[in-house]
């Protein structure tokens, strides 16, 4: 998997240039969870400004590793993040909780103040039982309350 995701991040860094905030992998892919042939991999590209040559420019490179099970990235800025949160708590946690920082800034980290888990309870709707169940990762690693009810 390494020799893959180096290659795809080597890229962006290199088509964003200095547009380029940050880059972080997300989700299992930056777990012990991951598992080659079923698990994907999925990353965050944040830029300094959303510029539409670069989004250009990147958006190949989703169909070049695709078949290496790398996803499309997600691709922001810092302003879309900012003013996102409220809107998409539980993916920019999910992000925050689970992430490596390869190039840049660690904006995730810094969302401490505004989502995270010394906030009020959240409600998980893990349809593939990866990340909530008592041995999985929010459990184990993270060292979060899991409680699990069938619906």
């Amino acid at each position: 998997m390494k020799e893959k995701i180096i290659a795809f991040f080597e890229d962006v860094v290199r088509i964003a240039g200095p547009a380029l905030h940050s880059l972080h992998l997300v989700g299992s892919a930056a777990t012990p969870d991951w598992l080659a042939g079923r698990s994907d991999i999925n990353s965050l590209v944040v830029l300094r400004e959303m510029d539409l040559a670069v989004l250009e420019a990147i958006a190949p490179l989703g169909r070049r590793f695709h078949r290496s099970g790398i996803s499309p990235p997600l691709v922001m800025d810092q302003a879309y993040v900012n003013g996102s949160i409220d809107v998409f708590p539980m993916e920019f946690l999910e992000m925050r909780l689970i992430h490596e920082t390869v190039f840049g800034e660690d904006i995730l980290a810094g969302l401490d103040d505004i989502i995270g888990p010394a906030h009020p309870a959240v409600l998980v709707v893990d349809q593939r039982n990866d990340f909530c169940r008592p041995e999985g990762y929010y459990a184990e690693v993270l060292r979060l309350g899991v409680w699990m009810t069938r619906g």
